[in-house]
């Protein structure tokens, strides 16, 4: 297996899958009832406030938004920083980047810090769904169900047609992917009413070990 293999392998997008589903669950149980993840929720309410006047409604919620437009710059100066050469390869940079980040989020006390708390996680969600895009050259997201809900059932309307195992292939990866984010959420759930705010550090550890997995393969090559 070469190094765009284990990339875009299925082990790691089952993991950052669920990765992406517990900071969803975990910025909405204890960070103010918010999803860090999918910006469009936050684009709609920030337009709503503007038509209404509420220019500071307006602006918090889009401070999220210009980050995890900061986060998918990043990704791609990383990119073409740090695309050969040195002792890691730009996605262990960007891997490491998340693990400081959201290590960062765990000490800060909620209540008045929800707010940095869910900037710094849309920043990071930014940075994974722009870092890991393909999933054995289909394109997915990590983060959010949206896409991968359309094109699985879009490869499982060809499979029905067709019965091509390649396209039954597809959709059972695009469904098992959007199954990941479905345990993310429901241990993000269950860990962060017991550890609260230290809760995501159990993210930490799963991109440990895709770090780990990414590196060992490089190593191997």
């Amino acid at each position: 297996m070469n190094r765009k293999n284990i990339f875009e392998s299925f082990t790691v997008g089952g993991l950052l899958a669920i990765v992406g589903g517990y900071l969803d669950s975990y910025t909405y149980v204890i960070r103010g009832g918010v999803f860090s993840n999918a910006q469009t929720g936050n684009i709609i309410l920030c337009a709503i406030n503007l038509s209404e006047g509420s220019f500071n409604r307006a602006i918090y919620y889009s401070i999220p938004v210009i980050s995890f437009i900061i986060g998918i710059l990043l990704s791609e100066y990383a990119k073409k920083k740090f695309i050969s050469g040195g002792i890691f390869h730009w996605r262990h940079i960007m891997i490491i980047v998340e693990m400081i980040i959201l290590g960062t989020v765990a000490f800060l006390p909620k209540g008045d810090w929800d707010f940095m708390a869910n900037i710094l996680v849309s920043l990071t969600c930014a940075i994974q769904v722009e870092t890991f895009r393909t999933l054995y050259g289909n394109p997915y997201a990590t983060t959010m169900c949206t896409g991968n809900l359309r094109s699985g059932t879009e490869k499982l309307f060809f499979f029905i047609i067709n019965r091509n195992n390649h396209e039954k292939k597809s959709f059972i990866q695009y469904y098992s992917i959007i199954l990941f984010f479905v345990v993310g959420v429901i241990i993000g759930n269950v860990l962060t009413k017991v550890h609260h705010e230290m809760a995501i550090l159990y993210t930490v550890g799963i991109l440990f070990i895709v770090f780990l997995l990414l590196l060992l393969e490089e190593r191997s090559e």
